[in-house]
Formats: structure tokens, C-alpha cells, sequence
């Protein structure tokens, strides 16, 4: 055995047979309240393991999280007979929203911004150029396309928000088929998933 080892001081032997000398312990420094390095512990570090061990009140993980709502963005169209552009969109919006509606003129783009993501109205005019579409619109009397997208979480308030643009601009709300079925209207829009 080594000479130069304190038997008293050997944990385990190696793979050779070698006496493993026991690890010093850390001591800490600071005073009281303070952890290793002498900072502060906080509801982050282990003030609360600390708690809990000695049976204080410890803060569970499950008590603070709360269950997010599955999110996914949603697409559909809002097809109008009557010419629209972003300043007349933002103008149809319920008044309890109006001051998170934002129109960008020169894209023919409005933005109303809700809980979690936003309800954005771009021009989709450029999106429909198969002819089996243009002759559905010329059929409808269409001459306004938007391209709708918003977070799956706030359909309540795109309820509203749709509610008020078909009021007052008419026109319907179509799904991203191939026959933009189901549609929805201002009489149905509710409906809306």
C-alpha cells in the first residue's frame, strides 16, 4: 500500500488496486442566507429545496404552470363585391378594437393584434390566378381578396373582429379548399373554427 496515503483517508481502491483518496468537502463561505460564492439564494437557486427539506413551504412546479390552449395558425380568404383596401377594412373594425388595428397602405395589409399572435388581412390578388378561380369570382361579382391568418387561440375575438367587416363590408369568409367551402357570412360567422 501506498506510504504516502492516510488509510483513514481512502474511500475505494482504483481498477489497480490503488488506495482513492476521499474527496474534500466545500466549505462554504459567506454568512448566513448565503450560498457557496457568497450570493444571496433566491426562489431560483435552492432557498426553496432548503425549505422544503427543513418543512417550510415549498413551491411546486405544477402550482405556477398553467395549460397553454393548443395553438396553430388558421388560413382562410374574405372575398368582397364591393372595392376594399386596408384604410376601409380598418375602418369596419369594431371600435373595441380599433386601437389594435394597424394598416400598412402600400401592401394593402391590416394588422389587428390580439392575445396571442395577430389577425392579419393581406391583399391575396396575386394568389388566385388559376382560371377556374377568376371565373368563380366573376361569377360571385368578387373584386376584393384577402388572405386571413391568425392564431388558433383568439377565434373568440376573430369571431368579433370578422363580425364587424362582414357587417359593414359584406361579402363572405371562405375556407382554403378548392371550393373555399365552408364559407361563412356575417349571419354565420360565429360558427367559425
Amino acid at each position: 500500500m501506498n506510504d504516502k496515503i492516510d488509510p483513514r483517508k481512502v474511500e475505494n481502491l482504483d481498477l489497480n488496486g490503488n488506495p482513492i483518496p476521499a474527496r474534500k468537502k466545500n466549505k462554504k463561505k459567506g454568512g448566513a442566507g448565503k450560498g457557496a460564492y457568497g450570493k444571496k439564494n433566491s426562489a431560483k437557486g435552492t432557498a426553496g429545496k432548503k425549505n422544503a427539506a427543513k418543512g417550510g413551504d415549498a413551491v411546486k412546479l405544477g402550482s405556477i404552470m398553467q395549460k397553454k390552449p393548443v395553438r396553430r395558425i388558421e388560413h382562410y380568404y374574405y372575398f368582397s363585391d364591393r372595392p376594399l383596401d386596408a384604410r376601409k377594412l380598418q375602418a369596419a373594425v369594431p371600435e373595441s378594437y380599433a386601437e389594435a388595428a394597424d394598416i400598412w397602405p402600400e401592401l394593402n395589409l391590416m394588422e389587428v393584434v390580439m392575445d396571442y399572435d395577430s389577425l392579419i388581412f393581406q391583399d391575396a390578388q396575386e394568389c388566385f390566378i388559376d382560371p377556374e378561380d377568376q371565373k368563380f369570382f366573376a361569377q360571385k361579382g368578387i373584386c376584393a381578396w384577402y388572405d386571413i391568418s391568425f392564431d388558433s387561440a383568439d377565434i373568440a375575438k376573430v369571431r368579433e373582429v370578422m363580425n364587424g367587416v362582414l357587417t359593414q363590408c359584406g361579402g363572405f369568409v371562405g375556407s382554403d379548399t378548392d371550393d373555399f367551402e365552408p364559407s361563412y357570412t356575417a349571419d354565420n360567422i360565429d360558427t367559425l373554427v
